[in-house]
């Protein structure tokens, strides 16, 4: 084999290397997304099942992991929504789920494209991977 085209052959190596660990980092973000999605979906959900009350009800309220108080509910017309850099508003029911909606919505299609460029990648790596094996024989 010549030296230019064991040059050539290193970087490819070197090439299929670097997306390898471009796509592990890829499969990474997408389970964060996957996980995000689902909690958005629970989200979604949870503010479904709040129904207006009379009066008062009991319930649980988590304060750290595994840890619960325990709590009286008063109003479920209106929810406080954080919105970022400590920011908390009130927010009807109806409004607080269309704004869970519309970022879960958000997080499907960022999981979509996502998705799209991964199967490109895995796609060139084994384009890559063929070359190299055709280079080595």
């Amino acid at each position: 084999m010549k030296e230019e085209e064991k040059q050539g052959l290193q970087q490819k190596v070197l090439e299929a290397q670097l997306l390898e660990q471009h796509i592990k980092e890829v499969q990474q973000h997408l389970q964060i997304l996957r996980n995000k999605s689902e909690e958005l979906t629970k989200t979604v959900s949870y503010l479904s099942g709040l129904e207006p009350i009379n009066g008062e009800r009991k319930s649980f309220s988590g304060i750290s992991s595994g840890i619960f108080v325990e709590t009286s509910i008063k109003n479920t017309k209106e929810v406080l929504v954080g919105v970022g850099s400590g920011v908390i508003v009130r927010k009807t029911l109806s409004e607080a789920k269309v704004m869970v909606e519309s970022q879960s919505e958000e997080v499907k299609k960022a999981f979509a494209e996502i998705e799209e460029r991964l199967e490109k990648a895995i796609s060139q790596l084994g384009e890559l991977k063929t070359e190299i094996g055709r280079s080595q024989n």
